[in-house]
């Protein structure tokens, strides 16, 4: 039987962004393609307020384990745009094993260190 999974501890605080309606489109928000965001839509959380009827969004925290892994080079490439392009940084790590590999990438740059 294969081991693989992933694990997530990463958050991030940016300024606010208006959000349209109550749903938080992680895939255009991200920039994360279909399969990333099925994975870890379950294990975001997000800083939210409401301001003169707008919803203001202003962190994410991506927490928790999941027992599968995805393509973590299109995920790193997809966290670095949004530190971009809301000129901020994550904090914390997150990990991916499979029968062959076992690594940590830490936050803000992502490198890959052996776990």
């Amino acid at each position: 039987m294969s081991k693989q999974n992933m694990s997530f501890q990463l958050g991030i605080t940016f300024e606010d962004v208006e959000i349209k309606g109550v749903q938080i489109d992680l895939k255009n928000f991200l920039f994360l393609n279909a399969r990333i965001c099925k994975e870890i839509e379950n294990l975001c959380r997000y800083n939210s307020y409401v301001n003169f009827a707008e919803t203001l969004l202003n962190g994410i925290q991506i927490e928790g384990k999941i027992e599968t892994v995805f393509n973590h080079k299109r995920f790193i490439a997809a966290l670095k745009k949004f530190q971009l392009v809301h000129k901020s940084s994550w904090k914390g790590f997150f990990t991916y094993e499979d029968t062959k590999d076992n690594f940590i990438f830490k936050a803000p740059d992502f490198m890959q260190e052996l776990a």
